[in-house]
């Protein structure tokens, strides 16, 4: 059997460096790009940053900053700075996890329904609706509740309630591309279906997923955050968002058990965000050209 030829027009080698070259010089998306850098190795590397084990208290209560413990001491002797490290870690799982769970959903709820129409279209649309109609937060409450606040629990349940944007947004790109000539064309040789989502229209429609996708992550780490401070967190790990809320109690008399983590929750959200914008100019056009 003859194997069918993509027809759809790549993006050049030039095109890419162009978007780079953007990119570079959005300076606020290289600081960004920079920042989540240090985060991730800082959290990869938290084994040789400190010796200390999270969720062990290893000094007094409540120590000011120093050098033995660089972000001070809550108020069970924990060290701080061990705390973020691993708390940081759990944070950007859950964002990483959850937003790609988001983008493989939405990838093939708006595929599906913007290239079938019709009845298909109208199903898949009205799912999204009903997922958009009830808030994310209560949604993720209410699985986190029923199976359990584990890491992989929560992330999973952010991700599956955050699909809808991404849907919305690959169906629309589906259905002005749905009747280019390289789709008739492939469809005309014999292309399955398969192949026109997969080999033709997908690669040049998920650009704005990937923008989208990258948005959610900060999302998501601030709905985790989120959850932990309500107690809806795995309490068998550290947790920016747990972190904050055993801080209340203590603002004025212990300002690093609240400042630090909450810097880091920002950084975060902050360095996402950047990068999102960054990865916008790349695909505007009139800034490719």
């Amino acid at each position: 059997m003859t194997s069918v030829v993509s027809l759809a027009p790549p993006e050049s080698q030039p095109q890419r460096f162009r978007g780079m070259r953007v990119f570079m010089v959005n300076k606020a998306a290289v600081i960004g790009l920079i920042l989540l850098i240090i985060l991730l190795l800082a959290t990869l590397f938290a084994p040789l940053l400190t010796h200390y084990q999270p969720m062990r208290g290893f000094g007094r209560p409540l120590l000011p900053p120093s050098s033995v413990h660089l972000m001070g001491t809550d108020d069970l002797g924990r060290d701080v700075f061990t705390e973020v490290l691993y708390g940081e870690r759990v944070s950007i799982i859950v964002g990483f996890l959850s937003s790609a769970i988001a983008f493989v959903v939405g990838v093939i709820a708006g595929s599906v329904a913007g290239y079938f129409g019709g009845a298909v279209d109208n199903i898949v649309m009205r799912i999204t609706e009903l997922f958009q109609v009830v808030p994310r937060i209560f949604l993720v409450i209410i699985m986190v509740a029923l199976f359990g606040a584990h890491v992989e629990v929560t992330a999973i349940a952010i991700g599956i309630t955050s699909w809808p944007p991404s849907a919305r947004i690959l169906r629309a790109e589906f259905l002005s591309r749905r009747e280019s000539d390289y789709v008739m064309a492939a469809r005309v040789i014999g292309a399955s279906h398969w192949h026109v989502i997969v080999r033709e229209i997908l690669p040049n429609a998920i650009s704005p997923m990937i923008v989208t996708a990258t948005l959610n992550v900060a999302t998501a780490v601030l709905l985790e955050a989120s959850l932990a401070f309500l107690g809806l967190s795995d309490p068998n790990v550290s947790s920016l968002g747990r972190m904050l809320q055993g801080s209340v109690q203590f603002l004025q008399i212990a300002w690093w058990m609240s400042i630090f983590p909450g810097l880091v929750v920002v950084f975060i959200i902050v360095s996402i965000n950047l990068i999102g914008d960054g990865l916008i100019d790349i695909l505007n056009p009139k800034l490719r050209q």
